[in-house]
């Protein structure tokens, strides 16, 4: 449990600014694709089409490789790295599908 709150506390700082501790989270988690290779939970990835952080490639390759008893990949057209944020519309017909599932 004490992993969890730290990758929570540090996911925190990082979203203020703090970009030792985004280098310190960054460290911990590692290659997801080695370390992270199913999830017993569903999982979605909200992604970005113009996204240069997280490259979108990426999250697919990841997205394609991933176990989980349940996934999707919802691509937003013309967004970049807060999708959710920039097509608002979008998202919430998204959560509406997968709340009526």
């Amino acid at each position: 449990m004490k992993k969890t709150i730290d990758h929570m506390l540090d996911y925190r700082l990082m979203t203020i600014g703090d970009y030792e501790a985004a280098y310190d989270l960054w460290i911990k988690c590692g290659n997801a694709f080695e370390s992270i290779r199913s999830i017993d939970i569903p999982i979605w990835f909200f992604a970005g089409e113009h996204d240069m952080t997280c490259a979108t490639s990426v999250q697919k390759e990841y997205y394609e490789t991933i176990e989980a008893p349940q996934k999707e990949f919802f691509l937003y057209e013309g967004c970049a790295h807060s999708p959710i944020y920039e097509d608002g519309a979008m998202t919430r017909e998204i959560l509406n599908k997968i709340l009526e599932k």
